[in-house]
């Protein structure tokens, strides 16, 4: 049976249920690879092993069309990325069929990237972050500005000092929390300085900094918070964890406010029971 435009009413769908038209119809081309380029500032890193397998068993079947986006005279692509990277290493290859769609900027085109590949699973959280910043997403722009001020580096493999793997937790927190976050971030960058932004810490201080009593940034308890430090923070987030046997900002808030509260006897509340 045929595809049916119109619902049991009779009525067209996009009319009745408002549906929304991002951009306008691409052209289908063949475009030399040496002139398809490359835009890193909304773009993924380069998978060199991805790339040279596609190249060692090519297939155009596989290859499908590359997205291209038209902007200045030159040939961005949006989607397509490896297959093109794969094609520069084989001579028996030249010309890629494209469909090129005009550009107006690296806005239009970081939102088709994040569009292409949302339902892929190669998109990690980090590569999306890079993406929604260039696109003039507010929530990714304002967790970049933390991370700016910081002087942090987004991860996208491996640990160490001055480095932030939890962007899904940044995003999340932005939008649910931001006024906590941006309280507790400083004493979050403090007491990780030398490591990685720890995801148990950065979840368990703003959930304390919207839900204890009293506040965790006055100073005395920031002081109480700084000597534990990022291990004894991190430990004891870890513990409640296990004590538990499930994660969470409460659980490891909890943690953390056991080990604050060590000998005390005026201790920290957790308020949201």
């Amino acid at each position: 049976m045929a595809y049916q435009e119109t619902n049991a009413y009779g009525a067209d769908k996009v009319t009745r249920y408002k549906w929304g038209l991002q951009d306008a119809p691409g052209k289908l081309c063949q475009v030399h690879k040496s002139k398809i380029v490359f835009d890193d500032s909304y773009q993924r890193e380069i998978a060199k092993k991805k790339v040279a397998a596609i190249a060692k068993d090519w297939s155009w079947l596989a290859l499908g069309v590359i997205t291209v986006a038209e902007r200045g005279g030159e040939f961005y692509a949006v989607d397509g990325m490896h297959r093109v990277s794969a094609a520069l290493l084989r001579s028996d290859v030249q010309e890629l069929p494209c469909v090129v769609f005009q550009s107006d900027g690296m806005r239009f085109e970081a939102q088709g990237f994040i569009r292409a590949n949302a339902n892929r699973k190669a998109i990690t959280t980090a590569q999306s972050h890079r993406a929604k910043v260039v696109s003039g997403d507010e929530t990714a722009i304002f967790v970049q500005s933390l991370i700016d001020a910081a002087g942090l580096i987004i991860s996208t493999g491996g640990s160490g000092p001055k480095r932030i793997k939890c962007m899904g937790l940044m995003h999340r927190l932005a939008k649910t929390n931001r006024d906590d976050l941006l309280r507790c971030w400083p004493l979050i960058c403090e007491v990780s300085e030398g490591h990685m932004i720890h995801e148990k810490i950065v979840e368990g201080l703003v959930y304390l900094a919207a839900n204890a009593s009293p506040n965790i940034i006055d100073k005395k308890w920031r002081s109480r918070i700084t000597t534990l430090g990022y291990h004894g923070l991190k430990s004891a987030a870890q513990s409640a964890s296990a004590y538990y046997a499930r994660g969470g900002a409460r659980v490891f808030a909890d943690g953390i406010a056991q080990a604050i509260n060590k000998g005390l006897q005026h201790k920290i509340e957790i308020l949201n029971d």
